[in-house]
C-alpha cells in the first residue's frame, strides 16, 4: 500500500492478481487504505469501464457524474485498475 500511496495523484497504477478470492481481497484491503480502485470482472461493460480508467473519469452514466458533481463528490477516476490474469478482463474484453 505504501508504494501505490507514494505514486503522484495523476498518474494510475494497474495490479493483476490470480484468483478471485484475491481480486475481493485486494480490492477491499485498497479500500481500507482510501485508495479508489476499479476492479474488472467478466461482467458488465468492460471497455467503457477501461476508457474511464484511461481518462480518469468516474465510470458511470452522464447522469450519475452530473449527482456526483451536484453532491459536492469527486468524479475522478481510480488511481488502481484490478484486474484478474485469469479472466478474459485482462486482455480488456
Amino acid at each position: 500500500m505504501t508504494l501505490i500511496q507514494q505514486i503522484p495523484d495523476a498518474d494510475r497504477v494497474i495490479v493483476f492478481v490470480q484468483f478471485e478470492k484475491a481480486h475481493n481481497a485486494v480490492k477491499e484491503i485498497l479500500r481500507t487504505n482510501e485508495i479508489t480502485v476499479m476492479g474488472l470482472m467478466s461482467e458488465g461493460n468492460i471497455s467503457e469501464k477501461l476508457m474511464a480508467f484511461q481518462k480518469n473519469e468516474m465510470h458511470g452514466t452522464k447522469a450519475a457524474k452530473q449527482k456526483a458533481v451536484k453532491a459536492g463528490q469527486s468524479i475522478e477516476g481510480a488511481k488502481v485498475l484490478l484486474l484478474n490474469i485469469s479472466d478474459t478482463s485482462a486482455a480488456g474484453r
